[in-house]
């Protein structure tokens, strides 16, 4: 069993509708309006400079494109992510995904997946405007050092290491205030029988960072929030 770092690129599982899209930025507008109001920060204010400490992710396994796998939500854990604005930069992201329980597959002769855990980190990420919103939706270009563990079954493989330094990722960014939105990012793979055999089984997750939440209501509306997110990451694979 090895891992293909030269194997890691990103690629979108399933590339979102015209109407996908409308329908986040809809719900997006409302919500982070509110949060925006809460919070007392603005996308014009300078420097800005936003912090985020919490958050989940929703992860599917992708073979060429393809969901073989999940989705799972899933909570983080140790995460710092800095994102300035004024400057287009992603400073830092470190962040810890947590076990995913058993995850039926459909992969060569593998019928079942588990990752352990998976750690990222990354800094000097950069961003480009895509929309001025609200919400704001930027590109995202970083280089990430992936780590973590995984089991899969049959055949049987138990605590199987993986380690993918300086791994490409892009992805799409919506970010206002207290919340930040990550879509599309590979956090680890595994590639059990090298070039030439199987593709790589990449996993891939939506990410949702939450900053400090100065109220209940607003602490409510985020909480509603993910909720929402994490609905429409299973319309966009069914």
């Amino acid at each position: 069993m090895r891992v293909g770092p030269g194997r890691t690129r990103a690629r979108s599982p399933n590339a979102r509708t015209g109407g996908e899209v409308a329908w986040m930025r809809a719900w997006l507008v409302g919500a982070l309006s509110g949060v925006a109001l809460a919070v007392g920060t603005s996308a014009s204010a300078v420097p800005i400079t936003y912090a985020f400490q919490s958050g989940d992710v929703t992860l599917v396994g992708s073979v060429s494109g393809n969901v073989v796998g999940g989705p799972v939500n899933v909570g983080l854990t140790g995460v710092a992510v800095t994102v300035d604005e004024a400057a287009l930069t992603v400073n830092s992201l470190t962040f810890t995904v947590g076990s995913t329980g058993t995850i039926p597959v459909t992969y060569g002769t593998f019928t079942t997946f588990n990752l352990d855990f998976a750690t990222v980190s990354g800094t000097s990420g950069a961003l480009s405007l895509v929309d001025p919103g609200p919400p704001t939706e930027y590109g995202f270009t970083m280089s990430l050092n992936l780590s973590g563990q995984f089991d899969a079954d049959p055949p049987t493989i138990t605590n199987q290491p993986f380690l993918i330094p300086g791994a490409p990722a892009t992805g799409s960014i919506f970010i206002d205030g207290s919340l930040l939105v990550l879509q599309s990012i590979t956090i680890g793979a595994i590639d059990p029988d090298g070039p030439g055999g199987l593709e790589p089984l990449l996993v891939k997750g939506d990410f949702v960072f939450v900053g400090q939440v100065p109220e209940p209501a607003t602490a409510l509306l985020l909480g509603g929030g993910l909720f929402a997110l994490a609905g429409l990451a299973r319309r966009r694979r069914t």
